[in-house]
């Protein structure tokens, strides 16, 4: 029982949106129907037994030309507006302003009216009356009586006199009834639409009606009831919400010129109260089909849902496993900047450590041009060095000593030579003296070695014996020859060995020739490497200061990156510990959706008879009501005027709130009764 009443109350508003969709008593159709400018809908909040507690009513201010503001005029407190963005302000009159924004105006308030009509509703368990509030959980034979009070009423001039007329309401009420509370259901004025276990009545009145056309029973076989009442046998009795929509509107198109009854014209007199009944079906006729197509829908969603079901199934696993990893990434990519800085520190040292290198290999490279410039003087001055004239002088020496060796042999026979001799001696002198001032001039080179020093010392000592050798030299008279013979081929001897170590120290000076040329050579390949070095020490400062700012850039993205992961791990971690409420949430999706399509299937059915209970409505009732009206004849005096009258009070009450002069408008009633039980 407790599972069923909840669908049903469901079903009671769509039966009210069926009724209030597809007839007149739409807001939005009327409006649109009639072209009003103000369209009231008022909901009376009503006790079991009919009593008013509430009246809110809710205007809807069309706004086709979009104008900035609209001049209204209502009696209402505690008003609101649908639309935030729309105000109104008093205006004189009584008038209020809205403004708004170039929309419609859509806004509710509270009314302290009576409504026009007084729903009446009486229980009676077993044949005693009881209270509303007494009956739940009782059971019993149950009669409920739905009576209506129409209030409403104008002194209009019908046929030559004053009378009073009513205002001609329709009245239409929904009752749903729990299939496992109610049973042997029947209603009077009404229809019984039975779906599966769950009961709708519907039932209408047309309260005050027969008095304003001042129809007698007697007269004319015609049912216009201003009662509904339902009997039934009732097992822990409980009722949701009874809906009753009363409005005028259905009377406001009646033409009393479309009634002259003559039976050639009567058909076409009554096309129009007859095709509003037409729309009314073919809406409800409609709303069936669409019922049905979204119950079919909803199965298939239902279907999806399932689907969709099995497969989060494994997202609790999933997101967990997530959020594991997610966390080892935060961990990874922290370890990684503290790398990346170590990796910033090392490059940043590589800068300076090139600019270091850069600067010993500038210092070398000074060093080596200096060596180079040095060795390349020292190749200058000994290539500048002459040995050829100090071994040429030393050799004339010898060739002087051989002469005067010559000499010496012929003195003691040619004694007018010794005159020549003394000048080969003189001679010989002086080209010792050249060799001597010869070898000075390479001592003063102070780059040479220790060895070749030594050689060049040794070979100055023999030239100087020998010059003194020579200087020592007398030349004597004949008596002296043979004597000195002896001294000069000695000499020549001494001269000959000197010249013999003077070449060799020129000799050894070939050595140092060719190996400053080659140090210079070496020199010269040394500054050149040192060049290059120097440029690609530079293009190494360059590359490790662009490796250092990258990396510098790297370890505050992967800071960043260590962040994120940080925080989307922690989400996750939320997300995980709610992982099993979202597929709880998607169990109760499923089991929500599986009720939802089996309550469509059953208002879809629902529908299906509330349009048979529509057509026979218009079977038993519009049509009765023009049959009758086509089967009076003149006698019945006056009746044309009646239905004009009828008319024009439908037409009149079209405010309940209140409107502005020169402002159209039309008006419905909703009451919805408490719930008992």
């Amino acid at each position: 029982m407790l599972t069923t009443r909840p669908t049903w109350s469901r079903i009671g508003g769509v039966l009210v949106s069926v009724l209030l969709a597809t007839s007149p008593l739409s807001p939005t159709l009327a409006y649109a129907a009639a072209s009003v400018d103000k369209s009231e809908t008022v909901h009376v909040q009503v006790s079991p037994s009919g009593d008013v507690s509430e009246v809110t009513v809710e205007n809807l201010l069309a706004n086709d030309a979009k104008q900035e503001e609209l001049t209204d005029k209502t009696s209402l407190s505690d008003i609101e507006p649908v639309d935030d963005e729309q105000s109104y302000a008093p205006d004189a009159g009584g008038t209020i302003v809205w403004k708004t924004n170039g929309k419609q105006v859509s806004y509710k308030g509270n009314s302290s009216q009576e409504p026009p009509v007084k729903v009446n509703v009486t229980y009676t368990l077993d044949g005693s009356r009881v209270r509303p509030e007494d009956l739940a959980g009782k059971s019993g034979h149950l009669v409920m009586r739905f009576d209506y009070e129409n209030t409403s009423s104008s002194q209009r001039t019908v046929g030559g006199a004053t009378r009073t007329v009513y205002t001609p309401f329709m009245c239409m009420t929904a009752v749903m009834l729990d299939g496992d509370i109610f049973s042997n259901v029947q209603v009077e004025n009404g229809k019984v639409i039975d779906d599966k276990g769950g009961l709708a009545v519907i039932g209408y009145a047309l309260p005050k009606l027969k008095e304003s056309l001042d129809i007698n029973d007697e007269d004319v076989d015609l049912d216009l009831p201003e009662h509904i009442q339902i009997t039934a046998d009732v097992t822990d009795f409980a009722l949701d919400p009874v809906y009753t929509v009363i409005t005028p509107e259905l009377f406001g198109d009646l033409d009393s010129s479309d009634f002259d009854f003559d039976l050639g014209d009567m058909d076409e007199g009554s096309d129009s109260l007859r095709d509003a009944m037409s729309q009314l079906i073919d809406g409800s006729s409609a709303l069936g089909d669409a019922l049905h197509q979204l119950a079919s829908g909803t199965d298939q969603m239902g279907s999806g849902i399932a689907e969709f079901k099995e497969k989060i199934s494994a997202l609790p696993t999933g997101i967990a496993a997530l959020s594991t990893h997610l966390t080892s990434l935060s961990d990874g990519l922290g370890t990684a900047k503290e790398a990346s800085g170590q990796l910033a520190d090392g490059a940043a040292g590589l800068v300076d450590l090139a600019a270091g290198a850069q600067g010993g290999v500038g210092a070398a490279s000074g060093s080596v041009s200096a060596a180079r410039d040095s060795v390349a003087a020292l190749k200058e001055k000994v290539d500048a060095l002459d040995l050829s004239a100090a071994k040429g002088s030393l050799d004339a020496a010898a060739t002087a000593a051989n002469d005067a060796h010559d000499a010496a042999e012929g003195m003691l026979a040619l004694s007018e030579g010794i005159e020549g001799a003394a000048t080969q001696q003189q001679d010989a002198r002086s080209k010792v003296d050249e060799a001597i001032a010869a070898l000075e001039t390479l001592a003063a080179d102070e780059s040479l070695t220790e060895e070749q020093r030594a050689a060049l010392e040794a070979a100055q000592s023999s030239i100087s014996a020998a010059g003194e050798s020579i200087d020592g030299i007398t030349l004597p008279g004949a008596g002296e020859l043979a004597e000195r013979e002896q001294v000069l081929k000695g000499s020549s001897k001494t001269l000959g060995a000197k010249a013999a170590e003077i070449d060799a120290a020129a000799k050894g000076l070939g050595p140092v020739v060719e190996g400053s040329q080659a140090a210079l050579d070496r020199l010269d390949e040394a500054s050149g490497a040192l060049g290059a070095a120097d440029q690609g020490l530079e293009a190494l400062k360059g590359t490790a200061s662009t490796v250092s700012g990258g990396i510098s850039g790297l370890s505050g993205s992967l800071g960043t990156a260590a962040t994120g992961a940080s925080a989307l791990a922690s989400q996750v971690s939320v997300l995980s510990s709610q992982a099993p409420q979202i597929v709880n949430g998607v169990d109760a999706l499923k089991t929500g959706i599986d009720q939802l399509a089996t309550g469509l299937a059953a208002t879809a059915n629902g529908s299906d008879q509330l349009t048979d209970g529509l057509s026979t409505f218009d079977d038993e009732g519009i049509s009765k009501i023009i049959d009758a009206f086509k089967e009076l004849d003149d006698d019945m005096g006056g009746i044309s005027d009646r239905i004009d009258s009828l008319r024009d009070a439908a037409n009149d009450y079209d405010t309940f709130d209140d409107k502005a002069d020169g402002q159209t408008s039309s008006v419905r009633f909703i009451y919805k009764t408490d719930q008992i039980g």
